[in-house]
């Protein structure tokens, strides 16, 4: 008899699901939450060589009790790109990181391309 590939029992048995392109997103935004806000402090995990093989995913159920209804739609990835206040901030990171990139390149004048030889035929 064949031993199903799962966590062991002290995890309830739970099975690897299957690591679609979707999934396997969610689990890099897992990864990187901590880029999306600065003032929030997130603990260093274990998924910082490769993403875990035994997990488990959610969905958010928001009772009536709170006051406010809010709808998540998609996944985290789907709700980044939606919250404006975040794309703002990853867009103003992707400049600070792209300025700090160039000042290193060297411009060259236009019309002048680089590489060897003389004149192409």
């Amino acid at each position: 008899r064949e031993k199903p590939d799962t966590a062991g029992a002290g995890w309830g048995n739970m099975r690897a699901p299957e690591m679609t392109a979707e999934v396997k997103r969610e689990l890099l935004m897992v990864r990187m939450r901590g880029a999306l806000d600065p003032k929030r402090f997130y603990r260093t995990s274990d998924m910082k060589k490769e993403l875990p093989k035994y997990f488990q995913m959610g969905t958010v159920v928001e009772g009536t009790g709170e006051g406010r209804t809010r709808t998540a739609k998609g996944g985290l990835f789907d709700q980044v790109l939606n919250d404006g206040k975040l794309r703002k901030r990853a867009k103003s990171q992707f400049r600070k990181v792209q300025q700090a990139t160039m000042a290193g390149v060297k411009k060259r004048p236009a019309g002048k391309r680089g590489g060897k030889g003389g004149k192409r035929r």
